[in-house]
């Protein structure tokens, strides 16, 4: 007989009724029982169906029958127990999307803004050209695109635009009228952007900017604050922004706040012979899109306080958090953890934490609005060695990412300020960790994923030693080139 499954302590709800098992069998920290002798896990339970009527078919038909799909989203503390002493915990929270894709494309609304001060005399303009081209050429009939350049003022180059056979053309020669002179109008190129984009109609759900900039805005409004505030709105519209740093002269906090508040993406480009792969690259993202207007809220249980959100942008919303993601691809992840003050218990107790739950568009199922749940519990103990028996080692991915990605963030300041040394021993800490855990699972999943991780801040500590080795007269540069690897590394780490 058919039977379905689901998850004692860790149901994930669907806007359709659906109830699935966790991704993995020791997801969130939830419990049959609360002998720690027997450490608590998530139970699969197999529930056969109601009896079908008389002279109905035991199977629904293949077009009938629902489709299969495992959970996108996953939550858990570090183990399935937690010792009674210890009130502080750290609560994993991931989004998995699945590699599917829409059924057809999904219309789109690209607003492409180019720094194009003086600075960018040079092949960096004439690569900005071959990128703006290389857009047009890659979006689909009907898609919305526009263009914008920004120097001391900004210029319409291409203003919304439709595109079909005829316009395409129009929009190629127009981006011949690209030319670099003149200060850096950051903050007005970006507002430009975000309203084009923001304004585009409901038949185009999805919107995107794609930044490029190679130095630091020296006219209006020039702090990350500021800057990151425009993104945010954009993303209060359904507008997302992807930034690329050029070279070794932009502002690396500004494009993170920009990429950060719009739950966007962040490049850093050494050279712009890279432009044109890299939009190419967000067009594709934009093609295998599969969800909008995703968030993630976070609702503690009683007595819980929620101390932080960390690896998002977070915003209190009624008694618990809401994390803006914006627009999901297919095979991509997004990670957070947060920081949870648990009431204080004796042993054996059954302790809820809090509820994730996954709000998303899904347009691979005619825009249906969906809701996934993870409830995520733990069992207090006073025996460490069941704490260490019990963990679940996705949460410990995640976690062990989130310690990489921050002390890289830290390495990326030393660097920066030319204090070398400091900046490797915050990012070997960071490999170190990342490599420890990797040793520590006997997830081969989440071994790999470690592994690929700790080999990114690998190559930014090399990037740091080598700066540190370098000639006193070129270590200036060296010490820019790598604190802005060590930031991309972070902000890789983190999925922007």
């Amino acid at each position: 007989m058919r039977r379905s499954w689901f998850a004692v302590g860790c149901v994930v709800v669907t806007a359709c009724g659906g109830q699935h098992a966790g991704a993995r069998a020791a997801s969130p920290g939830a419990t049959e029982a609360a002998d720690t002798r027997q450490p608590a896990g998530p139970a699969l339970v197999a529930v056969d169906p109601a009896p079908a009527e008389p002279g109905a078919s035991a199977e629904p038909s293949a077009r009938a029958r629902p489709r299969a799909e495992p959970p996108w989203l996953g939550a858990s503390t570090a183990s399935a127990l937690s010792l009674t002493r210890s009130s502080d915990q750290r609560v994993a929270v991931w989004i998995d999307v699945p590699d599917a894709r829409p059924p057809e494309h999904v219309p789109t609304a690209t607003a492409l803004v180019i720094d194009t001060s003086g600075s960018m005399q040079g092949d960096k303009i004439a690569h900005a050209r071959q990128a703006a081209r290389a857009l047009a050429r890659a979006m689909h009939d009907g898609d919305v695109v526009s263009v914008i350049a920004f120097d001391t003022t900004v210029r319409e180059i291409v203003p919304p635009t439709l595109l079909d056979d005829r316009s395409r053309g129009e929009v190629e020669r127009a981006i011949g009228g690209l030319r670099a002179a003149g200060d850096t109008n950051l903050h007005d190129g970006l507002r430009t952007a975000v309203w084009y984009a923001s304004r585009a109609p409901a038949t185009h759900p999805l919107r995107r900017v794609v930044l490029v900039s190679d130095g630091r805005a020296t006219v209006g409004p020039s702090s990350p604050t500021a800057l990151g505030l425009l993104a945010e709105d954009g993303m209060a519209r359904g507008t997302q922004v992807t930034a690329l740093g050029v070279g070794l002269d932009y502002d690396e906090l500004t494009l993170n706040e920009i990429a950060v508040r719009s739950s966007g993406r962040f490049y850093h480009l050494e050279h712009s012979t890279s432009f044109a792969s890299v939009v190419t690259e967000e067009l594709r993202v934009l093609e295998r899109t599969i969800a909008a207007d995703a968030y993630v809220e976070l609702v503690p249980a009683p007595g819980v306080h929620v101390e932080g959100v960390i690896g998002a942008r977070a915003q209190r919303s009624g008694a618990g958090w809401r994390v803006p993601l914006g627009a999901l691809y297919a095979g991509q992840s997004r990670e957070l953890s947060v920081r949870v003050r648990l009431p204080e218990r004796g042993p054996g107790v059954v302790q809820p934490v809090l509820s994730a739950r996954l709000h998303f568009t899904d347009l691979t199922d005619g825009a249906l609005p969906r809701v996934q749940e993870v409830a995520v519990r733990t069992v207090t103990t006073d025996d460490a060695a069941a704490v260490a028996a019990r963990r679940v080692p996705r949460a410990e991915s995640v976690l062990a990412t989130q310690d990489a990605a921050e002390w890289a963030a830290t390495a990326a300041a030393r660097a920066g300020s030319g204090d070398l040394e400091a900046a490797q021993r915050e990012l070997e800490r960071a490999e170190h960790r990342l490599r420890e855990q990797a040793s520590a699972t006997d997830d081969a999943v989440e071994r790999e994923r470690l592994e690929r991780r700790a080999s990114t801040m690998g190559k930014a500590r090399k990037s740091a030693a080598a700066a540190a080795a370098a000639p006193a007269a070129d270590r200036p540069r060296a010490s820019r080139a790598s604190a802005l690897d060590a930031n991309a590394s972070s902000m890789e780490l983190q999925g922007y």
